[in-house]
């Protein structure tokens, strides 16, 4: 287009010369040759399921409901369905929300809109395989990949194809919902076909997301939204989205791991890789490259939780590490043990912008303690008890029912000293740390948090675990330390 525009204005410029001299010219046009036709395609009927917006009993169970804010008491929320295929995987998501606010104008996701991703749940990254589909209630969409190694995706395109269907008018206030239908080629998705052309899909990892906008005029500029995702879920984390296995009539099934000690807490879930090995314990087995599973029940700021990790293994390249993790809003930490040296205990946690694991040895990093203190006999990998005491703003950390670490939120280079708030004062092995943002400033009250186990790239057990609050937990900890 740009090169008919130039030419088409060197023509009009010459032609008004010559005009001037008095000589006329016969006029002509020029077009551009037509683009190279891209080879399109129908998935209108793949795998002769009709892709109109409507769910077909084959999708079966749901496998997630996401609720606005993670409020389960909301009324609105989003059911999500998964059908694997034989041409490719299909999706149907179906969104309760009484203001459907839609304007062409706008992005995307400052519509009322759902951002579903995909990626194969054998893959702990994201990358060029990883799609996702933004798709607004009146039509609007974006197709997007992942940039392995990054937390980016890229606006791009891949064969799909998707449906909207409206429960209620758009830019009003008493509608009912809309439902979103999509079908991306396994293909698309990194997958390739055997010999006689059938892919082997075992399931996949789901990350839905819902824009909720509350403006019912459908204006142009208005670009507040409430974004609501899976509880500490993350784009560019596969192994935190929702495990959806293949099942054998072909729908999905949610098998995030949940059994009568950890699961679901706080609104937050057990991620991919845990299962209940029966007999009290647990097995991680995926070799994830991060897996959590959360107590049950337990989000307090007074709290104690404990258990033995047993057959620490995994692949050293990977730098596999387990233990237990505490969790809050600003921060995450880790007591975790590694598989490249039996006497290794750490404490890890996150950055100051909480963003990724700060593995440094440093003060607000990463603290270890001095293997030659350990017992010669010492092999964390093959058994050790692992446990953690919260009192408001104390943590204190046990390895076998030693304790090792200790943090009060104040800097330990200004006071070495650790105190429990009955003025008795600690002695920890290895000392005072020092852990960014586990405390509540301007004497509100403590923050709670949930705990668990976490895993990275490592395989082990767990077992005789326990937790308890309040009286109880002061009571095991006063126990510990023979107070």
């Amino acid at each position: 287009m740009k090169r008919k525009i130039v030419f088409a204005l060197i023509v009009t410029c010459v032609m008004l010369i010559l005009s001037s001299c008095g000589e006329t010219f016969e006029s002509f046009t020029y077009e551009n040759e037509e683009p190279i036709p891209r080879a399109t395609y129908d998935f209108t009927d793949a795998d002769q399921m009709k892709l109109d917006g409507e769910k077909e009993a084959c999708y079966g169970q749901k496998v997630y409901r996401l609720y606005n804010r993670n409020n389960t008491s909301s009324k609105v929320y989003m059911d999500c369905y998964i059908y694997f295929g034989k041409e490719g995987l299909h999706c149907f998501v179906d969104v309760k929300d009484n203001v459907l606010s839609y304007n062409s104008k706008r992005a995307v996701y400052y519509n009322s809109s759902v951002e579903l991703f995909f990626n194969d749940w054998k893959k702990t990254y994201i990358d060029k395989s990883t799609c996702q589909y933004r798709i607004a209630a009146g039509g609007k969409s974006a197709q997007l990949c992942g940039v392995k190694g990054k937390s980016t995706y890229v606006t791009s395109y891949f064969d799909g194809q998707f449906a909207v269907r409206l429960d209620g008018e758009l830019n009003s206030n008493n509608a009912n919902g809309f439902s979103v239908e999509t079908f991306i080629p396994w293909y698309e998705l990194g997958y390739r076909p055997d010999a006689a052309g059938n892919y082997d899909v075992d399931g996949i990892m789901f990350y839905p997301a819902y824009n909720k906008v509350n403006d019912p005029q459908g204006r142009e500029n208005y670009t507040s939204r409430i974004r609501t995702s899976r509880t500490y879920c993350f784009q560019a984390t596969p192994y935190s989205w929702v495990p959806v296995k293949r099942t054998d009539n072909d729908s999905g099934e949610n098998v995030s791991f949940e059994n009568d000690f950890f699961g679901a807490v706080g609104g937050a879930e057990s991620y991919y890789g845990f299962t209940d090995s029966g007999d009290g314990k647990v097995a991680l087995r995926s070799g994830s490259s991060t897996s959590y599973a959360f107590v049950k029940d337990l989000s307090s700021n007074d709290c104690y939780f404990e258990t033995t990790v047993e057959n620490v293994a995994g692949d050293s390249s990977k730098l596999p590490k387990t233990g237990l993790a505490v969790f809050y809003m600003g921060n995450r930490v880790l007591l975790y043990i590694k598989t490249s040296d039996a006497k290794r205990v750490g404490i890890a946690q996150r950055d100051a912008a909480n963003s990724e694991w700060n593995w440094t040895v440093e003060k607000g990093g990463t603290y270890i303690n001095d293997t030659s203190k350990e017992p010669s006999e010492a092999n964390y990998l093959k058994k050790v008890k692992l446990a953690v005491y919260r009192k408001g703003d104390l943590i204190c950390f046990f390895v076998n029912d030693v304790l090792y670490f200790v943090s009060d939120g104040t800097d330990p280079d200004e006071d070495p000293v650790c105190k429990t708030a009955d003025g008795v004062t600690l002695s920890p092995k290895f000392g005072k740390i020092y852990l960014h943002d586990t405390i509540t400033e301007d004497g509100q009250e403590a923050e709670e948090t949930i705990m668990g186990i976490w895993s990275a790239s490592a395989t082990a057990t767990y077992s005789a675990y326990s937790a308890c609050t309040g009286a109880a937990a002061d009571a095991k900890f006063a126990q510990l330390l023979n107070l």
